[in-house]
C-alpha cells in the first residue's frame, strides 16, 4: 500500500470516529451503566462532565491521522483522560474500575473502526 493510500485510510477512519464521537460516547455510557449499578447522573452529574468523553474520543481520532511529532506534542488526550480519571476517583471509583472503563472505551472504538461505515451520512 502506498504512503498516500495509507494516509487516506487513516484520515477516513479518523473522520468516522470524529463524526460519530457523541454516539460512541453514548454507547460507552450505556455499556458502563450495565457495569456500574448506579444512575448515569451519579457518574456524570452534569453535561460538562459527560462532554469529556466525546472530547477524548475526538482527540483519539486526531491521533490516528497525526504523524508522530504531532502526537508527541499533543497532550490534550492525556489531559482529558486524566480529568476523567480524577472525576471518577473523586466519586470513589477504584483503580480497577477506571481501568475497566478505559478498556470498555477501547473496545467500543475498536469495534467501531472494524465495522463498515454506514451509508446514512
Amino acid at each position: 500500500m502506498s504512503p498516500a493510500a495509507h494516509e487516506s485510510f487513516e484520515e477516513a477512519i479518523a473522520a468516522r470516529i470524529e463524526a460519530d464521537r457523541h454516539a460512541l460516547a453514548t454507547r460507552w455510557l450505556e455499556r458502563l451503566m450495565t457495569l456500574i449499578p448506579v444512575p448515569p447522573m451519579d457518574v456524570f452529574p452534569t453535561d460538562a462532565l459527560l462532554d469529556h468523553v466525546p472530547d477524548l474520543i475526538q482527540e483519539v481520532a486526531k491521533f490516528i491521522s497525526a504523524d508522530e511529532r504531532e502526537i508527541a506534542d499533543n497532550m490534550f488526550v492525556v489531559a482529558k483522560a486524566r480529568q476523567l480519571g480524577e472525576l471518577r476517583h473523586e466519586q470513589h471509583a477504584s483503580v480497577h474500575q477506571l481501568l475497566r472503563e478505559y478498556e470498555l472505551l477501547r473496545s467500543i472504538l475498536e469495534t467501531f473502526v472494524g465495522s463498515k461505515p454506514s451509508n446514512s451520512g
